[in-house]
């Protein structure tokens, strides 16, 4: 599952947001960021895999401006475009 996230005013990558993926194996978190390493970035797009699930039961997305959006129910392989609500 690729999850990009789409922020709100200056912040459009949704950098500094936590997303927390769960399924029937267990919690995956990841952080928005751009931190790769000595002048070079990486993609801002988060991916998770999902083994055997079909699903991911329950997605939170904690964003900078401290609202929590959560997703339920997610079919696993697809990209998936969140925007801060």
């Amino acid at each position: 599952l690729e999850i990009k996230a789409e922020g709100r005013g200056k912040n459009t990558a949704g950098l500094g947001a936590t997303v927390r993926l769960r399924t029937t194996a267990g919690v995956q978190t990841r952080e928005i960021n751009t931190v790769a390493s000595y002048l070079s970035a990486s993609d801002v797009r988060l991916h998770f895999g999902l083994a055997d699930a079909q699903a991911a039961a329950r997605i939170e997305i904690t964003w900078p401006r401290g609202a929590t959006q959560v997703l339920t129910d997610i079919p696993a392989n697809q990209r998936l475009i969140v925007r801060e609500p």
